[in-house]
């Protein structure tokens, strides 16, 4: 559908999960005193934010990967010749 735009993910068969580990491991402090509902309440947006960034971070743009370089003519040509000869 034209103008149906898909909601985002966080994360795709891209995501370097490495990278993901290594993102989140750096804003995560785990001496945050947690006393009160408030204190958790922040405590959670506070991690869910570095889950989110850490996850885009490592997660390559869907524009990025669709992006090819412009191929020579003549391996466009080469790559017509082989899917036809797979045809047949």
């Amino acid at each position: 559908m034209p103008g149906k735009s898909k909601k985002p993910f966080l994360y795709s068969k891209k995501t370097d999960w490495n990278y993901f580990r290594e993102t989140l491991d750096e804003p995560i402090t785990l001496e945050i005193p947690i006393k009160t509902e408030i204190d958790i309440e922040d405590g959670v947006e506070n991690i869910t934010k570095a889950i989110k960034k850490a996850a885009w971070q490592a997660t390559p743009d869907k524009n990025q990967q669709n992006s090819k370089k412009e191929r020579p003519i003549i391996v466009k040509q080469k790559i017509a010749e082989k899917r036809k000869a797979r045809k047949r």
